[in-house]
């Protein structure tokens, strides 16, 4: 009997452990109707996308670079695109709902996209 609840607790541990989150925070449990997601490719365009979702948390100035994102592997993900990094938040129940963009000089491009819950 012993057994078989240690294999129960230990399934249940492997679906549920690990849940998409940003900086240690399930999307799930973020609790907002809004976010956004703002992206930045830099001048080499062979590197990812630096993505960083906000939802209205404390911003530290470098949030852009050091905000961790995971799937639900509990692995940092990065993406490629902001198109990739919109299809994550979708599949984590949110819509897209506008955005918008602007240069910084003649080398930096910030990409933000408006989310909604679904």
């Amino acid at each position: 009997m012993k057994d078989i609840k240690s294999y129960v607790i230990g399934f249940l541990l492997i679906c549920f452990g690990f849940s998409q989150s940003l900086d240690g925070v399930a999307i799930a449990d973020i609790g907002v109707d809004y976010l956004e997601i703002i992206g930045n490719q830099g001048s080499n365009l062979k590197k990812p996308y630096k993505v960083c979702i906000f939802y209205g948390q404390d911003i530290p100035y470098n949030l852009l670079k050091n905000q961790v994102i995971k799937n639900s592997k509990g692995r940092q993900v990065t993406f490629n695109s902001m198109t990739e990094a919109l299809s994550f938040m979708y599949h984590n129940g949110y819509k897209f709902v506008d955005s918008y963009s602007y240069t910084f000089g003649q080398t930096q491009s910030f990409f933000h996209f408006i989310l909604q819950r679904q």
